[in-house]
């Protein structure tokens, strides 16, 4: 494990990683990325992501160019959201089409 502080102008970044890439680096202004040197949010993760436990969303999921999977880890070809063994709640939106299969 390498850590440095790489040349990138101002020398104000930390980055930890190997030999060949950063895996993980922390900018001056707090934002911190996962497999990407230039964080563009607080937190930046390129590549899969596992979460085991709880996530707690205190404002708005977006999901773009992909599907989304509640309980399974596989969703149908050509279904945008797939729920198994709970609800789905969808409220304030007048194009709301549900199918049950």
């Amino acid at each position: 494990m390498l850590i440095s502080n790489p040349v990138d102008g101002a020398g104000n970044r930390l980055a930890l990683g190997n030999a060949s890439q950063e895996l993980l680096t922390i900018l001056q202004n707090g934002r911190v990325g996962i497999g990407t040197s230039a964080p563009g949010q607080n937190l930046a993760v390129v590549g899969s992501t596992l979460l085991n436990g709880n996530a707690n969303i205190l404002g708005n999921l977006v999901v773009s160019g992909g599907n989304v999977g509640i309980g399974t880890v596989s969703v149908i070809s050509g279904n945008a959201v797939a729920v198994y063994g709970g609800n789905l709640l969808i409220a304030d939106r007048k194009s709301t089409r549900l199918n049950s299969s």
